[in-house]
């Protein structure tokens, strides 16, 4: 039994091994070539994501474009198949067109006596391919085509009819597949020369197998999966893409059609014809032309005459209904042209159409029939201008459906411009618009299907508006999420930062105006267009007043403060509280702060002393506690003193997560009816206890010794002195969350953004010494005193602040909640009470749209100039609108008193320990590096 059971371990593990290396024995083919790429994953390739359906091809694709697109040519692997995906628009011309004799085919592999469907034009290569391209290529001549004009026209009749009808019952009609009934019995009537009467009848049979082909049970999803990732498991397994009843359908139709046409000497001029004329006249074709192999170009004309053209029919008249601007111009050209004509439709007629024209091409743009195109290398080929040979059969796909949506061709690429195509814009890369391929592969039927699909288009916007209903799925674009974890399993299992993630989904998002996401279970709406973003903080801001968070206040009393809270509460506190940061107030505090900074140089000159490597969080955070404790709280801290200080503790604390907030936080995620909030400021009850007390007796001893400084405190003693004429319950409490969210916003982001000045200042000497100059002349004016007006004229040194507060913002993010339906201006789309809106300030202040070369840091971006150019929504550090950081213009002032006192008296330069580049922090609430800032001082006192 023992033995048994080692021996199935041991088949296990054999098979196991077996499999890995099966499927990575191919993984350093690129490697090899000297070809870059993503890392494949063992099985999977890198597709793993369409595997296990967490992607369409179409968005995976895409991903490993824009991650790739900046290379010509990138290598990946479906499972363990080698393909380069090619991204040069001059490489994709010559593997198309100038070289093609060395990509003459598809890499299709066939086995037409098993699938006998298969040997169409679309998956031959060759000689075959060659003769066949050659025999079927008359049926759509021009003049073949004016001909099958003719035929449409009287289909699109029956189709305005089926629209009609359709109207009477319910306006609501599915666009997909009203088009493929018509597409149907246009290919009907002008391919085959049939009446297949699809827009008739229900149980028309080749409609019904149109449907089949293209909606698949589960079993031929796995068979066709099996064909693009092992294709020898696939022929082993005879599997078939087309089951043999509906092979046998197609292949007796057009043989009984033959048949019939020959008997009763009917000629039509059409493909049937052609094909006939083939299968008589064979003397000229040196290889076996079968029934099955006739059929079989029948067959992909069917599915490419109905499939491709219904679906870009759909997408075009979609696109209309949610621009009515651009149907209202379309319909205007089609009814002035029919008037021209005297309602008549005819082939010039079309022709004379340009914006018609013009809204087909972008709607192909914007959904291509296919995605890529595939090639295969019949020989060794040197890619043109690079050192690089790729051996005969290397598979080749070109990314069409990605080219046609990268904002170098397209700018604004999502949105559906039909003016693109004007003669006077269209004079991009030819390369980057391939909706029907390129070269001598091109498609065969491209003008029959845009007369087809033109055709359709007229028939409804010429008698029909169309408009959105409420079936229409607008979907928000977005990434597909998780269970339970949404599209943050990677920040709540802290494998990312929070801002990392929000980049990276920024990143591949940002041309949407806005993008849906899922924090766990709940839905959130990342906001990227700036006019919005104006409407939803300032404009619109009675509509979203305030963040969202849910505060239990019995729970957490410290989180019912002025950040959480909204509605009359919080317009009441913020009344009450902003006189605390008035000019008047600020000129008052300045000598404090100047104080607090004289005591942080004595402290960096004692540091220099004993190490002249200074972590600078550590000393920075020692400096505004001294600050805030001084300005705000009217007590000498003496955290630059003392290591065991209690304030020092509880800051720390506040943004450092630890095993237990991580806990919270993940049920706040998954399941946020189990918790309400997970604390913002990770407080412990002991220290809330702490800070209650502290603000209450730090109340009642000015009370009793009547003492009076103008400070925070101040007013919070006038509050409760006069609690019954504010309006609201005012409790110890509600006084101490004030006091902590101001004492933890006051030194926390202040001394990160001290220290990340210090660390860009570190590495670019000549900013460091141009502010040290400023600095040093402006004192000198001021006879070596600095004061409010001293800081003021500070020209550089404002714009060494703006500049790193653009690079690392105190809030990477804003949060809104709308309390009632809320239309999105210029998209049609509802917002439902309660939605949870995010704006991405760090992304978008390191976004390359809106400033050049974002990661370099450049104080003069900010200059007077520059500053005036820019939109005011792509720099929000301290928020905007009435939910702007109330303490915005002290933070400034002591950040800057913090620079003053380093730069001045020290030179600061990058440390053996100074982590170049950039990391972020994973284990810290507010945007800081991984292991600290680590820098070398020298004084210069």
């Amino acid at each position: 039994m023992e033995l048994t059971a080692v021996t199935l371990f041991i088949a296990l593990i054999a098979i196991l091994l077996g499999l890995y290396y099966w499927s990575t024995s191919t993984y350093n083919h690129w490697k090899n070539l000297g070809i870059s790429g993503p890392h494949p994953i063992p099985l999977v390739g890198n597709f793993g994501s369409v595997l296990l359906s967490q992607q369409c091809i179409l968005e995976k694709h895409m991903d490993l474009y824009n991650e790739w697109k900046n290379e010509p040519f990138f290598g990946v692997f479906n499972g363990s198949k080698p393909i380069l995906l090619v991204n040069d628009l001059e490489v994709v011309k010559n593997i198309l067109i100038k070289d093609f004799h060395a990509f003459p085919g598809r890499g299709i592999e066939i086995d037409e006596k098993y699938e006998p469907l298969e040997g169409h034009l679309f998956n031959i290569d060759g000689h075959r391919w060659k003769v066949l391209r050659e025999k079927l290529t008359p049926a759509f001549t021009t003049g073949k085509l004016k001909q099958m004009v003719e035929l449409m026209i009287e289909c699109t009749e029956q189709f305005e009819k089926y629209l009609h009808e359709q109207v009477g019952e319910g306006n609501i009609i599915e666009c997909r597949e009203a088009s493929a009934k018509y597409a149907t019995d246009v290919i009907g009537s002008c391919a085959f020369g049939l009446n297949m009467n699809a827009l008739t009848k229900e149980d028309c049979e080749f409609r019904i197998m149109g449907r089949k082909l293209f909606q698949p049970t589960f079993l031929q999803m796995i068979s066709r999966l099996f064909r693009i990732y092992s294709p020898k498991l696939y022929k082993f397994l005879r599997l078939k893409s087309v089951p043999p009843k509906d092979a046998k359908f197609f292949i007796d139709t057009i043989k009984t059609t033959i048949e019939y046409r020959e008997k009763n000497n009917i000629v039509r001029h059409d493909l049937v014809d052609i094909l006939k004329d083939i299968k008589n006249n064979q003397d000229d074709i040196d290889f076996e032309f079968t029934e099955a192999l006739l059929a079989s170009q029948a067959f992909v004309f069917f599915i490419g005459g109905f499939e491709t053209s219904s679906t870009t029919m759909s997408f075009a008249l979609y696109e209309l209904a949610n621009v009515p601007e651009i149907q209202d111009k379309l319909r205007t050209e089609i009814k002035d042209l029919l008037k021209n004509n005297n309602g008549e439709l005819s082939y010039d007629v079309i022709n004379e159409m340009k914006y018609l024209n013009l809204v087909l091409q972008e709607a192909m743009r914007k959904y291509p029939a296919l995605y890529i195109v595939s090639r295969k290398s019949s020989k060794p080929y040197k890619i043109p201008g690079y050192d690089v040979i790729l051996p005969k059969d290397t598979l080749i796909d070109i990314p069409i459906y990605s080219i046609q949506y990268d904002e170098r061709y397209y700018p604004n690429p999502h949105e559906f411009i039909p003016e693109r195509f004007s003669e006077g814009n269209n004079n991009r890369n030819r390369m980057a618009y391939l909706p029907f391929g390129a070269g001598p592969k091109k498609c065969i039927g491209g003008r029959f299907a845009m007369y087809e699909v033109k055709l359709g288009i007229i028939t409804v916007i010429k008698n029909y508006k169309v408009t959105l209903s409420k079936l229409t799925q607008v979907p928000f674009p977005g990434p597909r999420p998780m269970p339970f974890v949404g599209n943050s399993g990677s920040v709540i299992f802290n494998q990312q930062s929070f801002i990392e993630k929000q980049r990276e989904l920024y990143n591949k998002w940002k041309h949407e105006p806005f993008v849906g996401l899922f924090y766990g279970r709940t839905p959130v709406l990342l906001i990227n267009d700036l006019d919005l973003i104006k409407n939803i903080l300032i404009t619109d801001f009675h509509k979203f007043p305030g963040r969202g968070v849910k505060v239990n206040k019995n729970f957490e009393p410290l989180e019912d403060h002025l950040l959480n809270l909204q509605g009359h509460r919080w317009k009441i506190l913020r009344t009450k509280l902003g006189p605390a940061f008035t000019i008047g107030k600020l000129k008052q505090m300045i000598d404090l702060i100047i104080e607090c900074s004289e005591q942080f140089t004595k402290y960096l000159q004692i540091k220099v002393k004993k190490e002249n490597v200074i972590e600078c969080y550590e000393a920075t955070s020692k400096y505004t506690m001294n600050v805030i404790g001084s300005c705000i709280f009217g007590i000498n801290i003496d955290a630059l003193e003392k290591e065991d200080n209690i304030f020092t503790k509880l800051g720390k604390r506040s943004t450092v997560l630890n095993l237990l907030y991580m806990i919270q936080r993940l049920i706040h995620y998954v399941a946020p009816e189990f918790y309400e909030l997970p604390s913002s400021l990770n407080i412990s009850k002991e220290h809330t206890r702490f800070f209650v007390d502290f603000v209450n007796k730090t109340i009642e001893h000015r009370e009793q010794n009547n003492i009076v400084r103008h400070d925070l405190i101040e007013i919070f003693k006038d509050i409760k002195k006069n609690k019954e004429d504010i309006g609201l319950e005012w409790t110890e409490s509600l006084l101490a969350a004030q006091a902590l969210v101001f004492f933890v916003a006051g030194f926390e982001t202040s001394s990160k953004t001290i220290s990340s000045a210090l660390y860009e200042l570190a590495i670019f000497p000549e900013i460091q010494e141009k502010l040290r100059i400023e600095i040093v002349n402006t004192l000198k004016k001021h006879n070596g005193q600095l004061s409010y007006d001293a800081i003021n004229e500070m020209k550089y040194l404002d714009m060494v602040m703006k500049e790193t507060l653009r690079k690392y913002p105190p809030a990477t993010e804003l949060n809104r909640k709308n309390i009632v339906p809320y239309k999105i201006p210029g998209h049609d789309v509802i917002l439902p009470p309660g939605s949870s809106i995010h704006v991405p300030i760090y992304c978008i202040q390191n976004d390359e749209l809106h400033y050049s070369n974002p990661e370099l840091f450049v104080p003069e971006r900010f200059s007077e100039e520059n500053d005036n150019k820019r939109n005011s929504m792509t720099y929000m550090p301290f928020g905007a609108g009435p939910k702007r950081c109330i303490g915005l213009k002290f933070a400034v002032y002591q950040t800057k008193l913090g620079l003053i006192a380093a730069i001045k008296n020290f030179k600061v330069i990058p440390s053996e320990l100074t982590q170049i580049p950039y990391k972020i922090d994973k284990s810290n609430l507010v945007l800081s590096s991984e292991n600290g800032i680590h820098l070398k001082f020298e004084s210069l006192i």
